[in-house]
């Protein structure tokens, strides 16, 4: 773990602490304040303009959430919508915003976007939370294996000790 010393920005992972859970956790910050946000058919908007996220795994396109954590998405969302009507606003996994990250805040995704609980479900990161960035990838393995026991089957062993990017 390499310590923040300056100001995180934008397209660098970070590691945190879970604003829900005692955790530490890895994502990268797509959104810095003042920063406009939304998504459009698994596309993401920043102030405008579509960013090309050669990082981001796009696994199912179609993939929509549950009615219960589509309204989790809206709850905190709609506080901060920029011009979308707050009485239709209707987000899901794919398509929501544009909201607006508020001052000393992030809005932090994952990579692997149709699978990553991040900040589409539980909002903005408060800078306090911010811990460092990560200087390797010690260990990985793929969670959603079919083989047994994925976590000594299902290495990723072309991340072991790669640089994260």
């Amino acid at each position: 773990l390499e310590p923040i010393a300056n100001t995180p920005r934008r397209n660098d992972i970070l590691v945190f602490h879970s604003v829900e859970e005692d955790l530490d956790v890895v994502k990268r910050a797509v959104g810095v304040p003042g920063d406009t946000l939304e998504m459009r058919g698994g596309l993401l908007f920043r102030n405008g303009t579509r960013v090309d996220e050669p990082y981001a795994i796009r696994s199912n396109a179609n993939k929509s959430e549950s009615p219960a954590m589509r309204e989790k998405m809206r709850a905190w969302q709609v506080r901060h919508l920029a011009g979308a009507d707050p009485a239709t606003y209707a987000p899901d996994l794919h398509d929501w915003g544009p909201i607006v990250v508020p001052p000393r805040s992030y809005f932090m995704m994952g990579d692997n976007r149709d699978e990553s609980y991040d900040g589409r479900y539980w909002g903005f990161l408060p800078r306090t939370n911010v811990r460092g960035r990560p200087l390797l990838v010690y260990y990985s393995y793929d969670k959603e294996s079919w083989k047994p026991l994925p976590f000594i089957s299902a290495i990723r062993w072309n991340r072991l000790f790669s640089t994260p990017e």
